[in-house]
């Protein structure tokens, strides 16, 4: 599978439209999100085919089947990196569970975003924009 830029307007809108974020708490200092992570080949391959399904269905714009595949890949790496989900985090996904049809937690350790796929606006949550050409 190839993946590189896509730039077509509709595929643009699909990600505006269906995607939003919300800010957890930061971290206490001293926060390890690698600490005690079990990173097993069938783990990669698992994040591996979420991420695939999601970009098929990304590409598709299709939102049900990008919604399902951001929850397995969340899922996946929850399950390699479960230190990813603080208290905060978790609080967000489940006061936003009946809202969002999926969530992933973006970031690089330090914090980051909770991503929720939602088909209608969700309260406190920011859209994203996706800046069109180069400025």
């Amino acid at each position: 599978m190839h993946i590189g830029p896509v730039l077509d307007g509709e595929t643009l809108r699909f990600v505006e439209r269906d995607l939003c974020l919300l800010a957890p708490e930061p971290r206490e200092n001293g926060f390890a999100v690698l600490a005690d992570s079990p990173i097993t080949p069938a783990g990669v391959q698992a994040l591996a085919e979420a991420t695939n399904a999601c970009w098929t269905a990304s590409l598709a714009r299709d939102t049900l089947d990008f919604s399902r595949a951001v929850r397995a890949s969340c899922g996946v790496q929850i399950a390699m990196f479960p230190n990813m989900v603080t208290p905060g985090v978790r609080d967000l996904i489940d006061r936003h569970r009946d809202q969002a049809l999926g969530w992933k937690i973006s970031g690089a350790g330090g914090g980051g975003y909770v991503i929720l796929v939602a088909d209608r606006p969700i309260e406190h949550a920011v859209r994203c924009v996706v800046r069109r050409g180069i400025e």
